[in-house]
């Protein structure tokens, strides 16, 4: 382990945290390079770099072949509207930059249902500015999911979230038909469908349901 193949920005959030524990497991002689805003507890296979995502540029990871990128937060959590767009568009941008000016041939983004359709709603319309940018940056692989309510052990209480967890499991009939898209994913779900598309997708722009998400494994 010498040379980071991989990077993943957002390690320390609901699927960061997922992704790189996969990583850690089934890829442990690979080494991956985090960046994060603040020092957290490293895997074995780990290189962790405390960032500004404004200030990337003295930082260098050349060979670089994937960027993982699991940035993003809510409008509330954020503070405003502005906030929110400083993550979940101005950082990725950032990340995303970074990737390519170090070698990464590929880059994967979560991105959220809808973001296809916005219309007025501000939070998809932000992704969608998202998705438009990153696909434009001359990767040769984009891999963007757009995955439903996510599910998970989150440090924050989240109220839709254990609303989706507890229709989920109670009521799982619901989610059939035109709105079985809308079914929430877990976790770990999104991690091994962002590992596994890496595996078989080949160059081009691709874009990952929340069913697709859904039918990888819970655990």
């Amino acid at each position: 382990m010498t040379v980071p193949k991989a990077a993943i920005a957002g390690g320390t959030g609901l699927i960061g945290k997922k992704l790189r524990y996969l990583l850690s497991i089934e890829k442990p002689k690979e080494l991956v390079q985090i960046l994060v805003r603040r020092k957290v507890t490293t895997f074995t296979n780990e290189l962790m770099e405390v960032v500004a995502f404004n200030q990337l540029s003295g930082i260098e990871s050349k060979g670089l072949e994937v960027g993982y990128c699991t940035l993003g937060t809510t409008i509330k959590k954020a503070g405003s509207r502005k906030k929110f767009r400083e993550v979940d568009v101005e950082m990725v941008k950032a990340f995303a930059h970074w990737c390519k000016n170090n070698g990464a041939h590929t880059f994967v983004v979560i991105s959220s249902i809808g973001s296809d359709s916005p219309g007025s709603n501000f939070y998809l319309r932000t992704k969608a500015e998202m998705e438009s940018i990153v696909t434009k940056l001359g990767f040769d692989r984009v891999i963007i999911l757009r995955p439903s309510l996510l599910l998970g052990k989150r440090s924050e209480f989240r109220l839709g979230e254990k609303l989706g967890e507890w229709l989920a499991v109670s009521l799982p009939f619901i989610f059939a038909g035109k709105i079985k898209q809308y079914k929430p994913v877990y976790d770990v779900q999104v991690a091994r469908a962002m590992l596994d598309k890496v595996s078989i997708l080949p160059s081009g722009v691709h874009v990952v349901s929340s069913d697709d998400i859904a039918s990888y494994p819970k655990y």
